[in-house]
């Protein structure tokens, strides 16, 4: 029997940005610190524990505070490490994607941070 669901099976995929590779060097996290983290948001990229600001997400793995995304990439769920910090309030995050090579992230998050734009007046 054929499923009437388009996209089943639909994988989840895990990609960070530049400024996630710096802030997971100044922080010295540890490659089984990265995959801890990385299955972390593979396997739950939903959580009830993530702090929102908008579109980013902040979750406490491994004692980080780690910012992400989570986007459609074509037939996949993209969750985007944006960055890292220890002990950082939310407020900052903003802060981190505006350090985080805005030109690298998928086009639909470009428009989120730009916000919506007002219609024009009849």
């Amino acid at each position: 029997m054929t499923s009437a669901f388009r996209n089943r099976g639909v994988k989840v995929v895990v990609d960070t940005m530049e400024q996630a590779e710096f802030d997971f060097a100044k922080l010295n996290v540890t490659e089984k610190q990265q995959e801890i983290i990385a299955r972390n948001l593979k396997e739950t990229p939903n959580s009830t524990y993530d702090r929102y600001t908008g579109e980013l997400r902040v979750r406490i793995i491994c004692g980080y505070d780690i910012a992400f995304t989570v986007v459609r990439d074509d037939a996949d769920v993209a969750v985007i490490i944006i960055g890292a910090e220890m002990g950082r309030e939310l407020e900052g995050i903003i802060d981190l994607v505006m350090r985080s090579s805005l030109s690298m992230l998928p086009p639909a998050f470009k428009v989120i941070l730009e916000g919506r734009r007002k219609r024009p007046k009849k």
